[in-house]
């Protein structure tokens, strides 16, 4: 046995073989003391044998047996590397290393060729020849340069280490070659991997021709990703699949979507599995499938067809109400009967605090359906009703289906609040998305920009609230079913505060009824207290004190003020209200207290007054003069600048009601009295006897 010493480096991913010359960066300090040994003492030979684990970069890391005897050919120095040039010379086994003091070196033995049958020898470098013979240009087999060499006579032993070095082999099987000493063992391993690599080359021609087939000539990025696509499926290599993909089938496959859904899922699925990860496409496209798969599509709840414990809900949940509960009964009934939603929608109408929203979450309870709410107040954009097209970025659902996704269900107790609140500008008109999303002939086939698909609204129990119904389209009112909850009574508000409120408040903070008591005489002052707003309040002021100035002239003692403290009250329970237009009633109001003088019935008046007691215009005339009408009004009381607006009043306003312009205070107190105007003269007091003497004498 030949055995040598020499120094030994540990190279990472790189094999030589004898005959070939290859240049190595070298920067690994024990490698570079390597090199520093073999120039000094080895006469420029030195060991390269492979890492097994290439990705490991500490030096020690453990390596194969056999490398190659080199020759050190050339050295370029840099700061922090040598450029090496080295030339494989002999296969080696290493027996042991050790440390020298200088670098590692290895003791091996040299691993000659070994000769077998000549006669398969020949037979296997003529196959080898005319495989590359035959070989078409571009092939990974395909070397000119060997090729020539085998016809000037290129020897076995070398023919097998030259291939090597030029074919596409793993670091795997270039190390097997390696270690194999037989020559026709490595003329034979070259066969086989050029009869595979033949084969993968026919298959990728298939491929090749597979997805020519399905894509347009040009769509050069969409034809290597159909490229990937046919090599999974020629190879049955499924571990590369998308898990999201797999998750998505799955889900289909165990859930009941509609089947124009489950096509759109695949359609768009088959999409985000073809682009690369980094594309911007897959993030909206991704997003796009979570909603699709999200939304309740067949998912719903079973309704409490017990009508009789649908109205012990109601009537626990809220005291009073009787119509409007019989009402709700009604149309409750009604759905049960017939089976269908397919009436008008309810719409509670009523000022803020009357309890709607209260009342639909008590209906949802009662039926044992989810509840959801979707407030309208302020939404001026179609696209919060319908989504946005997906063209645009950060695209998303309207607040419907949004609504549903919460809802988890197909029948949901809906709220649309505030349906009074929706305003239209240049970025489309809501209200008119909202009749197809409230029409029982439509609903069925809701149309969102976003998700494209049709969804069915039917099932949905929507109920609207409104504040003024007014303010509500004609178009969308036609398809509502109004119910009006007007303010509660002094004792329905009591019963209120004593079965719901207080007991509320007691949980929340804490305490038992024991410990907190309060008398109805004292929950009867907490009701008819009230707030004004500041502007109102300026209108008040601005109304005492011209009484108080004008006292006199409107029949008024003036010592009155300086007796009698005046509070002038406005209930909160109603609409939120604050401005100037009230000032005409409240001086009415205070004149005609003062001076005892009633105020004539079936009178209504509206305008702002100042310090001098003139009348000066308001807004809305419209929807007071509306208001007023509905109440029974046959005579009302205008500011004279405000006349150009009674072209708004419909006629059928105007032929019943008297509109009175009036410019002063004067004006309007001599149409709102009962009795004229006389001014008040304070009776001069008598003169007693005695001086009436002494005048007299």
């Amino acid at each position: 046995m030949n055995v040598n010493t020499y120094p030994v480096i540990v190279t990472r991913g790189v094999i030589v073989f004898p005959g070939q010359e290859i240049v190595i960066d070298v920067g690994r300090t024990g490698s570079l003391n390597s090199i520093h040994n073999s120039q000094d003492n080895f006469n420029d030979q030195i060991v390269l044998v492979s890492q097994i684990q290439i990705e490991n970069e500490a030096e020690g890391s453990e390596h194969y047996e056999v490398g190659t005897l080199c020759e050190i050919r050339h050295v370029r120095r840099f700061d922090k590397f040598l450029r090496v040039k080295f030339r494989g010379l002999e296969r080696v086994r290493i027996l042991s290393e050790e440390d020298s003091g200088v670098s590692e070196v290895a003791s091996v033995e040299i691993m000659p060729s070994i000769r077998q049958d000549e006669t398969e020898e020949s037979t296997l470098m003529r196959m080898i020849t005319a495989a590359m013979e035959a070989a078409r240009p571009g092939e990974k087999f395909m070397s000119r340069d060997l090729l020539l060499e085998l016809t000037r006579g290129l020897s076995a032993d070398s023919l097998s280490d030259k291939a090597v070095q030029a074919f596409p082999l793993s670091f795997e099987r270039k190390q097997a070659y390696l270690e194999e000493q037989g020559i026709n063992e490595r003329l034979l391993m070259l066969v086989e991997d050029m009869n595979k690599e033949k084969k993968m080359n026919e298959m990728e021609q298939r491929i090749n021709q597979t997805v020519k087939e399905r894509i347009d000539q040009g769509q050069k990025d969409y034809y290597l990703r159909e490229k990937m696509h046919a090599i999974r499926e020629e190879l049955g290599d499924e571990s590369t699949t998308d898990k999201d993909a797999e998750k998505i089938r799955k889900q289909l496959d165990e859930n009941p979507y509609p089947e124009n859904i489950r096509e759109k899922v695949l359609e768009e699925l088959a999409r985000y599995e073809t682009l690369p990860i980094s594309s911007g496409e897959t993030g909206p496209i991704k997003t796009y499938i979570d909603w699709l798969m999200n939304l309740p599509w067949w998912q719903q709840t079973e309704d409490n067809e017990d009508l009789g414990e649908v109205q012990k809900i109601l009537d626990e949940d809220h005291y009073g109400l009787e119509k409007v509960k019989e009402r709700i009964m009604e149309y409750l009934a009604v759905k049960q009967m017939t089976n269908s939603l397919k009436a008008p929608i309810i719409c509670l109408a009523g000022p803020p605090g009357v309890g709607k929203t209260s009342l639909a979450k008590s209906i949802a309870r009662a039926l044992g359906r989810n509840f959801v709410k979707m407030s309208l107040g302020g939404v001026r954009d179609e696209a919060e009703i319908r989504g946005h097209r997906r063209t645009y970025l950060g695209a998303l659902p309207g607040r419907l289906i949004q609504g549903m996704k919460k809802a988890k269900v197909i029948n949901p107790v809906f709220l649309i609040d505030e349906i009074d609140k929706m305003a239209s500008d240049y970025k489309g008109d809501p209200s008119s998305a909202m009749l197809e999303v409230l029409d029982p002939e439509q609903n069925a086939l809701f149309s969102d920009h976003y998700i494209e698909e049709p969804y069915d609204l039917s099932k949905v129990l929507f109920i609207a609230t409104a504040n003024y119904l007014e303010n509500v389209p004609a178009a969308l009112r036609d398809r509502l079913e109004i119910i009006e909850l007007s303010s509660y009574t002094d004792v329905e508000k009591i019963n209120i505060a004593k079965e719901h409120l207080i007991p509320k408040q007691l949980k929340e903070n804490g305490l038992t009824e024991e410990q907190l008591i309060i008398p109805d005489d004292m929950l009867l002052y907490l009701i008819l207290t009230g707030q004004l707003g500041d502007v109102m309040k300026e209108s008040a002021t601005i109304a005492l004190d011209f009484i108080h100035a004008n006292a006199a002239k409107y029949g008024i003692d003036k010592d009155v003020f300086g007796k009698t403290d005046i509070h002038l009250h406005v209930p909160e329970g109603a609409v939120p209200k604050d401005g100037p237009s009230a000032g005409v009633t409240m001086t009415t109001a205070l004149a005609s207290l003062l001076s005892n003088n009633p105020v004539k019935a079936n009178l209504a008046m509206t305008g702002e007054v100042t310090l001098r007691g003139n009348v000066l215009p308001i807004g809305g005339l419209k929807e007071k003069s509306l208001a007023a009408y509905r109440s029974g009004i046959t005579h009302i009381l205008i500011p004279k600048a405000n006349v150009k607006d009674l072209d708004e009043i419909p006629q059928e306003v105007k032929d019943a009601v008297t509109f009175t312009p009036v410019s002063t205070i004067d004006e309007v107190l001599a149409q709102a009295l009962v009795n004229p105007i006389v001014p008040f003269v304070k009776p001069e007091k008598e003169e007693s006897a005695d001086s009436s003497k002494e005048k007299g004498e």
